[in-house]
């Protein structure tokens, strides 16, 4: 059973904090903040390390899927212009890397679809 007390108006539009998540998580699950806190951290790192540095896509059942996205280089006509009339500014080219992008899983799209259906299950 969740401890989750509900929403309010001003926390719909809020962001939440990593500290108030791993409160959340850890008055849900019972565990101690310190291991709720070592977890997340050790679950971004993996996600970070296996779908950034590894090229490997992480699907997770019923969530969804975090895999690496290139940074599109951008136009460089300006640099070019400017190169032309003989000012000297900065190039508006990117660094060459890479994104983390998600995509929400089949099953989470329903839940989030219908949110009566997440309070009734609770």
């Amino acid at each position: 059973m969740r401890n989750i007390s509900k929403c309010t108006l001003e926390q719909k539009n809020a962001t939440v904090a990593t500290n108030d998540l791993v409160k959340m998580i850890s008055q849900s699950t019972g565990y101690p903040t310190k291991t709720v806190k070592k977890f997340l951290n050790e679950f971004e790192y993996l996600i970070v390390y296996l779908v950034i540095i590894c090229g490997t896509p992480v699907k997770l059942r019923n969530f969804g899927t975090f895999w690496r996205k290139p940074i599109k280089q951008t136009n460089d006509n300006i640099a070019k212009i400017n190169k032309k009339r003989g000012l000297r500014g900065k190039t508006n080219r990117k660094k060459k890397g890479y994104l983390l992008t998600f995509r929400t899983g089949q099953t989470l799209k329903l839940k989030l679809r219908n949110p009566q259906n997440l309070e009734e299950n609770n």
